[in-house]
């Protein structure tokens, strides 16, 4: 009998350890599963909210960049000289830091703006120094505006953010004949 109870008590001692084995097992399985979603789900708003802040950013962009294509020519016609002297340099992007949660074509897109911007001004520069071109700078304002406001309308797109079709509405009324520019 007492080989019985051996083999009893050692038949019940492994149960008990396979149960807590794999309750430790499911529980582990669990938690990485839990917090893989959580880390997504965290990224995602991160993504997010990046992305907003930046649309918002080349948004304001363009508009300060389109007063041009809407009182450049007035401008002129008054006073004989172009209404810019250099081309903006103010933009407020998020930093370089807050953007490895947004997709890379995008996050490349918006971070390369500043470069553009770099180009433009070297271009508007020469062009107003050396080959007596001082309106150079009005239409690379302008495209840089059109740049701005393109690459906003992808992020929105991209991460399902609110358009700002009130915003391009009045802009196009504001621009009259220049609406295709927005």
């Amino acid at each position: 009998m007492e080989p019985a109870t051996t083999t009893v008590i050692t038949t019940d001692w492994q149960y008990w350890v396979g149960i807590v084995v794999a309750t430790g097992l499911i529980s582990a399985a669990w938690t990485t599963f839990w917090t893989f979603l959580t880390d997504h789900w965290k990224g995602a708003r991160e993504g997010k909210a990046t992305a907003l802040r930046a649309a918002i950013a080349l948004e304001r962009y363009a508009i300060a960049s389109f007063p041009v294509a809407y009182m450049g020519q007035d401008y002129y016609r008054e006073r004989g000289q172009p209404w810019l002297n250099e081309i903006y340099d103010t933009l407020d992007l998020p930093g370089d830091a807050e953007w490895k949660q947004v997709e890379p074509h995008l996050t490349d897109e918006a971070l390369s703006f500043r470069n553009l911007v770099a180009l433009a001004q070297i271009r508007g520069g020469h062009a107003k120094y050396f080959e007596g071109n001082p309106y150079q700078i009005d239409e690379e304002t302008l495209n840089l505006g059109r740049r701005a406001w393109d690459i906003s309308e992808k992020l929105r797109r991209r991460y399902s953010l609110p358009e700002q079709r009130d915003l391009k509405f009045q802009l196009k009324e504001l621009l009259g004949s220049g609406a295709d520019q927005v």
